[in-house]
């Protein structure tokens, strides 16, 4: 299963400096050096959904993990629309938790405004 981003415009700019700041369809970029305001880098989700430790122990079975999410990275520009889109069960409403900070990831990490969003979750201030 997979997961598919679809932006409301390119985020890839072309290497080649004869078109900086436009993408292949003529579409204005910022400046190079401005930060996302979303960064979602490598993000991963693991889940235990094994039985209870003592059932596993009197059954001599071992843990069982679910991997919801695994790899997904994405930016999102400041004033820019990201879709999630995919087949049921493929890990958007995963993804979407990990983003509000409804679950801490097994793996990667999230920014918002140049600020990792996770330990901002587990402030104080982060809580208002």
């Amino acid at each position: 299963m997979t997961i598919n981003l679809i932006a409301t415009e390119a985020i890839n700019t072309p290497a080649n400096a004869e078109f900086e700041g436009k993408n292949t369809l003529n579409q204005t970029f910022p400046p190079r050096g401005t930060l996302p305001l979303v960064q979602a880098h490598d993000l991963a989700m693991t889940f235990d959904v094994s039985a209870p430790w003592l059932n596993r122990v009197l059954e001599r079975k071992p843990k069982v993990l679910l991997h919801a999410v695994d790899g997904v990275s994405f930016e999102i520009e400041k004033g820019k629309t990201l879709a999630l889109v995919g087949e049921s069960g493929c890990g958007k409403s995963t993804v979407a938790r990990l983003l509000v900070g409804l679950h801490q990831p097994t793996r990667g990490g999230l920014t918002f405004d140049g600020q990792d969003a996770h330990a901002a979750f587990k402030t104080p201030e982060g809580l208002k």
